[in-house]
């Protein structure tokens, strides 16, 4: 059975190897006068007007993830203005101007629906990674009936360069403006994020081009896993788990959810320290230990060796301070860190909910398999695929 991945009107997951829904769109004039709730098509529809069947060229990603040096790929999209897109589900807000400038993002209210595309990604299971792609091209609506927030950002397709990191840049910019703009007034401005998208102009800045695949951080898992007869007893018992009562390992699960669906981002790092922080609570109020020693002995207690680690915990409490104190948005050790600290937070949840003992490796990436097999495993995963011509 496939497993879906991605959906590109949802939340971007994370790693390398899938993509996620891109859109064109022509460049947008601004009329003056006009307050939220007048509907402005040419925003939500940036093909408003051009037939459907336009030929555009669906082959061309500034992205793609070719082995060739980037000096020596041929990219035509490189250099060309482009608008970065978030929606979101909203709340009409009267009075609201027509168009809000925070920094580079514009951000207006529009009646729903918006037109974008869908591309879905799915991982099969078996013994090397095999990924099914679907891309829905065309006029989709997404949000009919409701109103939306439409937060843009005029962006340059980067140079010889995969686009992945330009990416995130700009989503954590529009983010950012979007919630300063939900501290003014409050958060019916933005209720739920609806799509992600990106309109790339050609070379005039004035018409659609062309559709472009990104690889935004869906994770590569590895796929020849099951569930096992020691899994299956656990997942038995927790058919009378209680639910109903407040416990720390409750609300760290949640935040440790947040974090894993989010992907390496600053954000997830601190849903993962604070997950551990709520696994690792002091004893009482006479508890002088510091938040790094009670995660360190909570992790010791949980049966890890601390030397072991390629990143220390003071190192992972310093990652989170660069991120919380410094506003650090691409911390050096920001993938490193994020996987450590996924590990070592799956780690205590377990082992607060006695679930550590026959549950899968605590990284996805580790094999299930007897070591007499993994060698196989590797070579059928890693060798290159061949294709034979009549």
């Amino acid at each position: 059975m496939s497993t879906d991945l991605a959906v590109a009107s949802d939340v971007p997951q994370f790693g390398i190897l899938s993509y996620r829904q891109m859109w064109l769109g022509s460049q947008v004039a601004h009329r003056g006068g006009r307050m939220a709730g007048e509907h402005d098509r040419s925003r939500t529809d940036p093909f408003a007007g051009q037939s459907p069947d336009t030929a555009r060229d669906y082959s061309r990603a500034p992205s793609d993830l070719s082995t060739a040096l980037p000096a020596d790929q041929v990219r035509p999209l490189d250099g060309q203005q482009a608008r970065y897109r978030l929606a979101f589900v909203a709340m009409e807000v009267p009075g609201l101007p027509a168009v809000v400038t925070i920094g580079p993002v514009e951000i207006t209210q529009q009646a729903g629906p918006n037109w974008t595309q869908h591309t879905y990604i799915r991982q099969r299971p078996g013994w090397r990674p095999h990924y099914d792609k679907t891309m829905h091209q065309g006029y989709l609506q997404v949000g009919q009936g409701l109103q939306l927030t439409l937060a843009e950002l005029p962006v340059v397709v980067p140079r010889s360069q995969p686009i992945q990191g330009a990416f995130a840049q700009w989503r954590d910019q529009v983010l950012a403006a979007v919630s300063i703009l939900v501290a003014l007034l409050d958060e019916r401005v933005a209720q739920r994020e609806l799509l992600e998208d990106l309109i790339v102009y050609d070379s005039t800045g004035s018409r659609p081009w062309a559709a472009v695949d990104t690889g935004v951080r869906i994770r590569d898992f590895l796929p020849k896993k099951r569930v096992l007869s020691q899994q299956r007893q656990l997942l038995a018992q927790l058919a009378t788990f209680d639910l109903s009562h407040e416990r720390a390992e409750l609300g760290a699960g949640r935040w440790y959810l947040r974090a894993v669906q989010s992907g390496p981002t600053p954000d997830a790092v601190v849903f993962l320290w604070i997950a551990m922080e709520a696994l690792a609570p002091p004893t009482s109020k006479a508890d002088s230990r510091t938040q790094v020693q009670r995660v360190e002995e909570a992790l010791t207690e949980a049966g890890l060796a601390l030397d072991q680690l390629e990143l220390s915990v003071g190192r992972l409490a310093g990652l989170r301070a660069d991120v919380v104190h410094k506003g650090m948005e691409q911390p050096e050790l920001l993938y490193a860190g994020f996987y450590e600290l996924e590990a070592l937070a799956r780690l205590l949840l377990r082992h607060r909910l006695g679930l550590d003992q026959g549950a899968w490796p605590l990284t996805p990436s580790d094999s299930m398999l007897r070591p007499e097999l993994q060698g196989v495993e590797r070579w059928l995963r890693d060798r290159p695929r061949r294709r034979c011509s009549a």
